[in-house]
């Protein structure tokens, strides 16, 4: 056998148990959940969203989430009889403390909670709170989903 067939062979098989240990680590799962500000806003980012769907106006999400999947301390799926699937998020004590802050500082304003680069939701900020939940536009799968894939993460 030729020396080239060798170091291709070599190749192939370091780079099959590097996409096995990619693979085996479990899909992927980006959270996030900003403030809703004016487009004109300083920390308006440039993606566009209607926050209510009653009126044609847009706004704007903050460039920096105001959580974030690494701010989950766990998940856990809500069932509701007559809602759509919900997942409950647990944060961590600093990250419970800045959505405290900022739903007390943004009561009647509105979050957009995306979730891997899609807004499922964006709801209306009522009182202020420490917990974050997803619903909206989530299929029974992906709540399933979530929950697993933020469970596996804590573990």
């Amino acid at each position: 056998m030729m020396p080239g067939w060798k170091l291709l062979i070599l190749m192939f098989l370091l780079l099959s148990e590097s996409f096995a240990q990619k693979s085996s680590a479990g899909p992927s799962l980006t959270i996030r959940i900003y403030l809703i500000v004016p487009c004109e806003s300083k920390s308006a980012s440039k993606q566009r969203i209607k926050a209510n769907l009653r009126t044609d106006r847009e706004y704007c999400m903050e460039r920096t989430p105001t959580i974030s999947q690494n701010d989950v301390q766990s998940a856990e799926l809500l069932k509701h009889v007559d809602h759509p699937p919900a997942v409950g998020l647990m944060l961590y004590p600093a990250a419970a403390q800045r959505m405290l802050n900022a739903t007390t500082k943004n009561i009647g304003g509105h979050m957009a909670v995306v979730v891997n680069g899609r807004v499922v939701s964006v709801p209306m900020i009522a009182a202020p709170f420490a917990r974050a939940v997803i619903e909206g536009d989530l299929s029974q799968a992906q709540a399933d989903d979530i929950v697993q894939t933020l469970s596996q993460r804590s573990h």
